[in-house]
């Protein structure tokens, strides 16, 4: 991933702002001038802000930009406003939806109520055959060591990836996940157990869109 993507995927998590130093820090650049660069050539593209906060340049991401109108996605029955779009509940109902639109039938139980190991969704289709999906939140911002937390939860859902890719009747399997750096990077370093799987990740963005990357 481009150090510019994961530079935006950062301020998306910390929606008050850091400086140039913080982003080298956090995404190991060996110079704080490379952090610099980048994130002046963002703010150039229009693609983030730099502002002066008490004597420092903060990068701050830009608002999601809210659809046109007629463009909106149909709401969800399953979704809770209330809470975060990145709860597991609000990733499971927009990857239920996406793939009711690709053709698929969808049975997805609501957070919490399917048993342990059994898919978040299960899906069937003609074409495609069956496919499982582990889904899986973001720690709240209330929640201490969220990476850490995330790990976890990242962890999980890749296990129970390997535990269905083992069955006999080997479906095809899926991560859902909402699109948070710290997950972006745990996928890429587990690029290589994903790929043997010929796994699926949904990511969810906060708009409710659901970007699929096929690994095979």
């Amino acid at each position: 991933m481009a150090i510019a993507d994961r530079i935006l995927l950062y301020l998306k998590e910390h929606p008050y702002g850091v400086d140039d130093g913080e982003v080298a820090r956090a995404l190991g650049l060996k110079r704080r001038q490379q952090a610099n660069a980048e994130c002046k050539a963002l703010a150039e593209r229009g693609l983030i802000s730099r502002e002066h906060v008490k004597g420092q340049v903060r990068n701050l991401p830009l608002p999601e930009p809210k659809p046109a109108p007629g463009s909106e996605p149909p709401p969800d029955a399953a979704a809770r406003w209330d809470r975060p779009w990145s709860w597991d509940g609000n990733v499971q109902a927009a990857v239920a939806r996406h793939l009711e639109e690709a053709g698929f039938t969808v049975s997805a139980p609501p957070p919490g109520e399917s048993a342990e190991r059994t898919p978040d969704i299960q899906a069937t289709s003609d074409e495609r055959g069956a496919l499982f999906v582990s889904v899986m939140g973001y720690p709240p911002e209330t929640a201490r060591s969220r990476a850490a937390q995330a790990r976890t939860l990242f962890a999980e859902g890749l296990l129970n990836l390997v535990l269905w890719h083992g069955d006999s009747a080997r479906p095809a399997v899926g991560l859902a996940l909402p699109d948070f750096l710290a997950y972006r990077q745990l996928s890429e370093r587990a690029r290589w157990a994903i790929e043997a799987m010929s796994a699926t990740l949904f990511w969810v963005h906060a708009d409710g869109r659901v970007i699929p990357a096929v690994h095979a």
